[in-house]
């Protein structure tokens, strides 16, 4: 993933100024330094309650299979969910920055309904 990030960011027209910005980093390789620590990979499984992985169907950061495989990994925990927005429903972008309401009320409903409540709200 980080070598493909590497790969975009070194195209002047793709070049992620946000990442580098909440990286807290000024060049390429800072920037690139801290992707690379940023990972669920061999910790996963120590995921121990449930897990709700959101992630939109034209995110131009991270590929889908990354969400995917954190799902797969986190083998301890009770419940696991991956919820992909897709284009129909909004939310489509990385952090559903296309529309941050409905991934708001996605993981509130959820939260709502694995802490017993009612997601309708009272």
């Amino acid at each position: 993933m980080v070598e493909k990030l590497a790969e975009e960011l070194r195209d002047e027209h793709l070049m992620n100024f946000q990442f580098a910005w909440i990286t807290g980093q000024n060049t390429l390789e800072g920037t690139l330094e801290v992707a690379r620590r940023m990972t669920l990979e061999g910790i996963a499984d120590r995921i121990t309650c449930p897990l709700l992985v959101v992630h939109g169907e034209n995110d131009r950061l991270l590929p889908v299979e990354i969400a995917q495989r954190t799902i797969d990994a986190a083998i301890n925990s009770p419940v696991r969910k991956l919820k992909i927005f897709t284009a129909e429903e909004g939310g489509v972008e990385h952090c559903q920055v296309d529309d941050g309401r409905i991934a708001t009320e996605y993981i509130s409903d959820w939260a709502a309904e694995i802490l017993g409540g009612d997601p309708r709200g009272v």
